[in-house]
């Protein structure tokens, strides 16, 4: 297997790697202080996770949530109506402009939204000691550059 394969090999397995996602879904649960909690997490998809996370610094349309979690607007209209439904975010319209739709969590929404992101500082905090400390800045450019560039072609497919 030349050095090209190989890495095509090992992006695909990455953008197809499912235990990933079902692992970060327990500790969120896990992590829970009810049952009710639990359960409703289990209703929620990895993109309702991060629309929680996102509006906890502020408000946002679903555009905004779009644009800065980078998933289709129907992708965050989606996320939004069961998050809606379950109680973890309210919407209203803006005073100045009716066309736009703002969301906002509720304490519950709060919650679930700060278990998300602790979890995520746990594992961003293990990577950098367990990989990213192993490269130097130099290395480090070369993987982001590359990264970068594998985003943009992949989009352009």
């Amino acid at each position: 297997m030349t050095d090209v394969e190989a890495i095509n090999q090992a992006l695909r397995r990455l953008a197809t790697q499912r235990e990933s996602l079902k692992m970060e879904r327990q500790t969120i649960i896990d992590a829970l202080p009810t049952k009710a909690l639990k359960a409703e997490v289990l209703k929620l998809s990895v993109v309702s996770l991060h629309v929680l996370s996102a509006l906890t610094k502020k408000e946002l349309t679903g555009i905004e949530l779009a644009e800065i979690l980078a998933v289709t607007r129907g992708g965050i209209t989606q996320a939004a109506k069961i998050l809606l439904r379950v109680g973890m975010i309210v919407s209203y319209q803006s005073q100045n402009d009716r066309k736009k739709i703002f969301y906002q969590l509720t304490e519950k929404g709060r919650q679930i939204a700060k278990v998300h992101d602790e979890m995520h500082e746990k594992m961003d905090q293990k990577l950098k000691v367990s990989l990213f400390d192993q490269y130097d800045a130099q290395q480090k450019a070369l993987i982001l550059q590359f990264l970068t560039d594998f985003i943009r072609v992949k989009n352009d497919l």
